[in-house]
């Protein structure tokens, strides 16, 4: 498993800069005018989710200017393939699953 995956927040982020990155008409600034939080923030929470990171409420208006389904930024054995282009097995998701559960609050 991916060690910078490890927790949920660091996750999340790889998945917004996936797409990001995935979509040519998309950056950071145009994310911002559509969601309505700061250049400042986005950079912070994509680049040092340990510090600063995305809340729901964020993750919502980020799939909404992607037009996707929330689902496509959370945490999922789906999403792990998407980043890391690897399979986990079942037991193997529960075993990350259970690291997650596990980080400090």
């Amino acid at each position: 498993m991916r060690t910078y995956l490890m927790d949920f927040n660091s996750f999340v982020s790889e998945l917004v800069n996936y797409y990001l990155k995935m979509k040519t008409d998309m950056n950071i600034e145009t994310l911002s005018e559509n969601t309505g939080v700061s250049v400042s923030f986005f950079r912070q929470a994509l680049y040092t989710p340990t510090s600063k990171h995305f809340n729901l409420k964020h993750i919502f208006l980020i799939a909404q200017a992607f037009h996707m389904d929330v689902k496509n930024f959370l945490p999922s054995k789906e999403n792990y393939t998407i980043l890391t282009n690897t399979e986990l097995t079942d037991e193997e998701w529960q075993e990350f699953l259970s690291l997650i559960r596990k980080e400090k609050q």
